[in-house]
């Protein structure tokens, strides 16, 4: 039911923990941009799921766009490449979605991050002021989030034209947003940490 989008643009120290931890997905798309040389983690014992996708054109927009357009299962995970998955992270994606399986829900999981003083803490865990189970367009983060593929396919995926990572989501939700009614929710049991 999951593809899981990865974009690698440089080192990726925690990839190699992150794929053992989506070993049962059905599809895990590693995403290079033109520029990026493969990481050598790729090198390890991944499994049979993982492929490599490279971007014709170099940045964020352009490495996710990439595995956005490969995805072949009917939900995309978004995952940023430092972040590690708890065990349960497919699973909870997916029973979200079977749950509501219209084209405008999508789930934004936590993010946890070891040092809360980090400048890194602030910028990406917008989910930190979250109370209840939903979320507005500002909360939403490409580090963690699951949406429905034929949505993100229609839309042509994040703006290409845009280099910051933040503008890409800010932009991205707005336009699924205002555009398609999309509706965000929030679990802050589906979990993800970085790893630095």
């Amino acid at each position: 039911m999951l593809t899981v989008v990865i974009p690698v643009l440089g080192p990726a120290p925690a990839l190699p923990a992150a794929l053992r931890r989506l070993a049962p997905a059905r599809e895990v798309l590693v995403c290079l941009d033109a520029h990026a040389p493969p990481p050598d983690v790729l090198m390890l014992d991944a499994p049979g799921s993982v492929a490599v996708v490279r971007a014709d054109d170099p940045g964020h927009a352009a490495a996710r766009n990439a595995g956005i357009r490969m995805a072949s299962q009917p939900v995309t995970l978004l995952l940023d490449p430092a972040l590690v998955p708890e065990r349960d992270v497919l699973e909870r994606h997916a029973q979200f979605h079977a749950a509501r399986p219209e084209d405008d829900q999508a789930l934004l999981g936590r993010v946890l991050v070891p040092d809360p003083r980090s400048r890194l803490r602030r910028r990406l865990l917008p989910t930190d002021v979250l109370t209840g189970d939903h979320a507005d367009a500002e909360a939403f983060s490409s580090a963690h989030v699951s949406l429905k593929t034929a949505l993100l396919q229609r839309v042509d995926g994040f703006d290409e034209a845009l280099s910051d990572p933040t503008d890409l989501d800010r932009e991205l939700a707005h336009r699924l947003a205002d555009d398609h009614g999309l509706e965000l929710w929030f679990d802050p049991h589906t979990t993800v940490r970085r790893r630095f």
